[in-house]
């Protein structure tokens, strides 16, 4: 498994993570200085903290800054809040739009 998905499966795996923690992990549940992880909501509606495993940390942190590379152009661009575009390269047969 590659790119998001792949980096989903590292964190389920490494982590202990349950699926629906993991999609609502936010940029601000993981620290990395102390390598871990703040899981909210989580089983019985408890937060809990659970170690952030070595093996994805680069990874994470790459898809992070891509991630905020594109909210930077986006918001240069004057795109609204609420609107998303794909992080995914774009392949040569999609029509590139100029707009949001």
């Amino acid at each position: 498994m590659q790119g998001t998905h792949g980096l989903m499966a590292a964190l389920l795996y490494g982590a202990g993570m349950r699926l629906m923690a993991c999609i609502r992990l936010r940029v601000k549940d993981i620290d990395f200085a102390y390598n871990q992880i703040v899981v909210r909501d989580g089983k019985g509606q408890k937060d809990c903290v659970v170690p952030l495993p070595q093996r994805p940390v680069e990874a994470l942190q790459q898809h992070l800054e891509q991630v905020k590379r594109l909210h930077t152009e986006d918001t240069h661009r004057g795109c609204r809040r609420g609107r998303r575009r794909s992080v995914r390269p774009r392949s040569s047969r999609q029509k590139v739009l100029s707009s949001c």
